[in-house]
């Protein structure tokens, strides 16, 4: 199913971890950095898999990302290096008592954050229902928390990050709209690789995007993500 599918690559592509779900269940990373269209189909034709995930926050590398409680604090921050985050959020139709009042809480969510100034978004159709991604989260939640740019240490900004998310949320959920909360809070939660199948065999499709056009990533300046966050000693670049 998936070994014919043709991914959509989003923004800054090659800095997320992709997951594969596999049809015993087990689930793979992919040990590699994803930069292009062809670099994913590679690996779908391998493992023809049932789901195809992306991570919803940027990391250094990606390849690597492993586990925040890690001992051994070298590998620690080498495989949990955060550099920003989309936002994403789920509506499935599980959780609500009609198509129209799912549809009208993704039109409240929409509405809503374009009022604080976020446009540059995608809607997917996941199969249960659908998934907002705005892609200009990162930059409106920098202006609007300046000291997060403050944060060198990479672990205690996904942490920053996380408690920034929780507010938000919140501040969603007390205006009534109703979506999936829990896990829009999570910095390291996965969402569905467009133009993939869903297990059940229906395509994600976008059926919303207000910039993307093409299934390449757009040409994302490495230097500008990482600046201000302090260099790697030399035991951490000998884990490299």
């Amino acid at each position: 199913m998936n070994a014919d599918a043709i991914p959509i690559i989003l923004p800054k592509s090659q800095f997320r971890q992709y997951r594969l779900k596999l049809w015993g269940g087990t689930f793979i990373k992919i040990k590699d950095k994803i930069r292009t269209q062809n670099d994913l189909i590679k690996y779908l034709k391998k493992y023809n898999p049932i789901d195809v995930y992306q991570t919803v926050s940027w990391w250094l590398n990606p390849q690597l990302l492993g586990s925040r409680i890690e001992r051994k604090e070298g590998f620690r921050i080498l495989q949990n290096f955060f550099l920003g985050m989309d936002f994403v959020f789920d509506f499935d139709l599980d959780d609500y008592n009609s198509v129209i009042e799912m549809q009208d809480n993704l039109d409240k969510a929409i509405s809503t954050f374009k009022s604080m100034g976020l446009n540059d978004y995608m809607v997917l159709e996941t199969g249960r229902g659908f998934q907002t991604v705005f892609f200009d989260f990162n930059d409106w939640l920098l202006n609007k928390y300046p000291n997060l740019k403050k944060i060198a240490n990479p672990l205690d900004r996904e942490m920053a990050y996380r408690a920034k998310l929780i507010k938000l949320v919140n501040e969603l959920k007390s205006k009534g709209i109703k979506f999936d909360y829990n896990v829009s809070t999570d910095t390291r939660r996965i969402f569905r690789v467009p133009n993939t199948f869903h297990r059940n065999g229906k395509m994600i499709q976008i059926i919303y995007t207000s910039t993307l056009k093409e299934s390449e990533p757009k040409g994302d300046d490495s230097a500008s993500l990482i600046r201000g966050v302090p260099k790697q000693t030399a035991e951490m670049q000998s884990l490299g």
